[in-house]
């Protein structure tokens, strides 16, 4: 899991499912891929082989209730042309790593409260323990970056080791969990932020398919 991966697998998430392998209706394989492209997006900047990957990916369909989703894609996409890839460095790094405390903190506990965050953070370790996921050698990122609760996600979508409503259950728990009550006041903070350009549309991104993910969450639960 826990810092999402950097290579050319992960890039290809903004095009293609996350895990081919595992047997998915095509539902999944886009939510699949959505979380791996949030997850490689909020890990670092996109290097040219992302940019130019998003460049090729389809438009999608704006049916009924996805539109809000079908327009931050495509204004994500509409960024791509000339973007440089420099350029969009220097942005990740004003506005989430800066010098001493960055502008827009990517780690969700942060908006928790400052009380409850040692306490939520020590509770999704314990939670990732109990699901099998293990923090890659090499990171030293908390577990509660956003990219790496959206490889989480990601890695519950894909895991055939479950049935469909126990991958569903897990799914359901740990995004209620985690990231509904984080999502939109971290997309909130990037919106407000001056530095934000590209990033801007990242997080609306962001917002607008945690949207209809937490919706369809509560419906299955109806």
């Amino acid at each position: 899991m826990s810092s999402p991966s950097t290579t050319s697998e992960a890039r290809a998430a903004a095009v293609a499912p996350a895990n081919p392998g595992c047997d998915l209706a095509p539902e999944d394989a886009t939510r699949a891929g959505l979380y791996a492209l949030l997850a490689r997006l909020f890990a670092a900047a996109p290097d040219r082989a992302l940019l130019d990957a998003l460049s090729r990916a389809d438009e999608m369909d704006a049916a009924a209730g996805f539109d809000g989703l079908a327009i931050a894609w495509r204004r994500l996409r509409e960024a791509v042309p000339g973007a440089d890839p420099e350029a969009l460095r220097q942005e990740f790094d004003d506005l989430f790593v800066g010098v001493g405390q960055s502008i827009v903190s990517p780690y969700t506990t942060r908006y928790r409260g400052d009380a409850a965050a040692a306490m939520w953070l020590a509770q999704l370790r314990a939670d990732l323990f109990t699901l099998g996921v293990a923090r890659r050698d090499g990171v030293k990122e908390p577990e509660d970056h956003v990219a790496a609760l959206a490889d989480v996600m990601r890695l519950l979508i894909t895991d055939d080791g479950l049935s469909p409503r126990e991958r569903v259950a897990r799914q359901h728990g740990f995004f209620m969990k985690y990231l509904a009550p984080a999502y939109r006041e971290l997309g909130g903070a990037i919106s407000a932020a001056r530095e934000a350009d590209f990033y801007r549309r990242v997080g609306d991104l962001l917002v607008a398919f945690l949207d209809l993910e937490s919706e369809s969450f509560q419906i299955d639960r109806i």
